[in-house]
């Protein structure tokens, strides 16, 4: 299975103030979480996935959302003194909620086969 994102998609999802020092290794664990997440809900591996269609465009985006979460939660409240605690809920809630609308529309295998045509 090749991966649905990368790093650089994550960070750029997740806005100025993320922490992106973050090591190699976070940003590996993350990606392969999120791309877990999103086969476990859709009840497919996307084998042979090609993202150059404008509707394959909605697993990165649901990928990208939840890694940048996973950023955002690894300095949590502006811990550094970058963000505000508001801030930080704000950008948490609006990922999630992208997160979750994404989620809603894959869940069902009418529109994860439309997906993958």
């Amino acid at each position: 299975m090749g991966s649905f994102i990368l790093s650089g998609a994550a960070v750029r999802m997740a806005g100025n103030n993320v922490d992106v020092t973050q090591p190699e290794a976070f940003w590996t664990e993350s990606i392969s979480g999120a791309e877990a997440t999103i086969m476990n809900v859709a009840r497919d591996t996307f084998s042979g996935y090609d993202v150059a269609t404008a509707k394959q465009q909605m697993i990165p985006d649901i990928a990208s959302r939840l890694v940048a979460i996973d950023a955002w939660n690894s300095k949590p409240n502006g811990s550094d003194g970058s963000t505000t605690r508001s801030e930080y809920e704000d950008r948490i809630s609006v990922l999630r909620d992208g997160v979750l609308r994404g989620i809603s529309i894959i869940k069902g295998q009418k529109d994860v086969i439309f997906l993958k045509s």
